[in-house]
């Protein structure tokens, strides 16, 4: 009678361990699709929040790039444009827009006018993918938090790039002086016939525009432009909906007057 109840009773707890495992794992599915739902739904947000970004950054572009200046001890020509955060239907958003003036950076082909890439020694192997390619690992893509990754150092569209990636001979390299760090510009200066730009620096510490579209060459003959407004910007545009977050990268350039979208990279896969 004894062992004909503890079998019994082994049965019971038998089958509801059977019982709970079978909920758990249940619930776990069922966590897991609810998980996913709302990652979806957060990724499709993000997606709409960066389609919708373009308005304010035309709008940067058109009304305030003209004028912007950097502190020329910073190491990449950097410029804050909108950092917002919000909650929206429950969910917690952050829009950031930051923008990298291409026209201060150093050039795609400073080899060839005599400049020192200030790079690191971990970036020197992917310089010349990232001049072919901008479809790369995240890491060359600069941020507000890294803002000298090799993307926000050296440009893929000064000078303009051919079909083929390969820079143009003809025309000048155009720089910045209100961008462009100040190891760049003591770069020109060693090289090229400018003259003394410490007083230029002095006005940028101050943060003074300065007025500048002047031709410049090297005892080579080679030729660059300083100009005081840049006509090619890359914009990171990065989206937060809760814990996922979309990051892209896109080149505007003003081509006869009008500001246009030139290439667009998503970077990486969303991350969630």
């Amino acid at each position: 009678m004894i062992a004909r109840r503890g079998a019994a009773m082994l049965m019971v707890l038998m089958t509801c361990t059977v019982l709970i495992v079978g909920v758990t794992i249940i619930a776990r599915v069922q966590a897991s699709a609810s998980i996913a739902s709302s990652q979806a739904s957060s990724l499709a947000r993000c997606d709409q929040l960066v389609t919708a970004a373009e308005q304010p950054i035309m709008q940067w572009l058109v009304e305030r790039s003209g004028s912007s200046t950097v502190d020329p001890s910073l190491g990449s020509p950097i410029v804050k444009v909108h950092d917002d955060l919000l909650v929206l239907d429950n969910s917690h958003i952050r829009v950031q827009i930051t923008a990298w003036d291409q026209q201060g950076m150093w050039p795609r082909n400073s080899d060839q006018l005599g400049f020192t890439l200030l790079v690191g020694g971990d970036q020197v192997g992917v310089l010349g993918h990232h001049l072919g390619s901008l479809q790369l690992d995240s890491g060359v893509f600069p941020t507000e938090s890294d803002p000298t990754a090799i993307g926000g150092l050296v440009a893929t569209h000064n000078p303009w790039p051919t079909r083929s990636r390969q820079t143009r001979r003809r025309g000048a390299v155009s720089i910045n002086v209100n961008t462009a760090p100040q190891a760049l510009l003591n770069q020109i200066a060693a090289r090229y016939d400018v003259g003394d730009l410490s007083s230029l620096l002095d006005q940028r510490r101050l943060g003074e525009r300065v007025e500048m579209s002047q031709t410049v060459r090297n005892a080579e003959g080679e030729e660059i432009q300083l100009v005081s407004v840049s006509r090619v910007w890359a914009i990171r545009t990065q989206v937060t909906v809760d814990r996922v977050m979309r990051s892209v990268w896109s080149v505007y350039a003003n081509q006869g007057g009008q500001w246009q979208l030139v290439q667009r990279t998503v970077i990486g896969e969303p991350n969630g």
